[in-house]
């Protein structure tokens, strides 16, 4: 009811959560914002509206609204992945697959070399920001829930390897922290 939405409770006239209700003054014919805060990522809410004017008289019927928040979360890798697909001499293959549409990328770095970041692996370079050998970085476009291979190249035989790999979704929301696979190249 307009009562309910001005008190900031629910139709059981419960208070709704912090974030989830407010108020602010309005002049005549004058735009004026508010903001809902503490919302979920990609979920859709019914947002209720309603006016008091001066005089405390309360508009009869709240105004509805739908809303469907944006995504602000970055993609998780499917259990298990990522993972070797295949190791030669010179070359590993790796499967990787993740929750929703979006790219996936690799770097790969000496044996117990310090971890790139995030935003390192996407760009292909190592934690001082240097971009790494032809071949040892990679990218390739998945979508939700399909296994796609990468592969790293040029690397040395019987040699040891961190591989380092992070997600982004279609909307450019990147994994916080990249995941790390030991790898150890066959001989030739």
């Amino acid at each position: 009811t307009s009562a309910q939405v001005k008190a900031g409770t629910d139709s059981n006239d419960t208070a709704v959560a912090t974030g989830f209700s407010g108020n602010v003054e309005l002049l005549a014919n004058v735009e004026n914002m508010l903001t809902a805060s503490n919302l979920t990522s990609q979920t859709n809410y019914d947002v209720y509206f309603v006016a008091e004017d001066s005089l405390m008289n309360l508009q009869a019927s709240p105004i509805k609204l739908d809303v469907l928040t944006s995504d602000v979360t970055a993609p998780s890798w499917i259990t298990t992945y990522p993972k070797v697909n295949a190791i030669a001499a010179t070359t590993v293959t790796f499967a990787v697959e993740i929750n929703e549409n979006g790219t996936g990328y690799f770097v790969v770095v000496p044996n117990n070399a310090v971890a790139p970041s995030s935003v390192q692996v996407k760009a292909g370079q190592n934690s001082s920001n240097v971009a790494v050998a032809n071949g040892f970085s990679g990218n390739v476009s998945l979508l939700a829930n399909v296994q796609n291979i990468l592969t790293a190249s040029n690397l040395i035989s019987q040699t040891n390897y961190d591989v380092y790999f992070v997600a982004e979704d279609s909307l450019n929301n990147l994994q916080a922290s990249p995941v790390k696979l030991d790898v150890l190249t066959s001989d030739i």
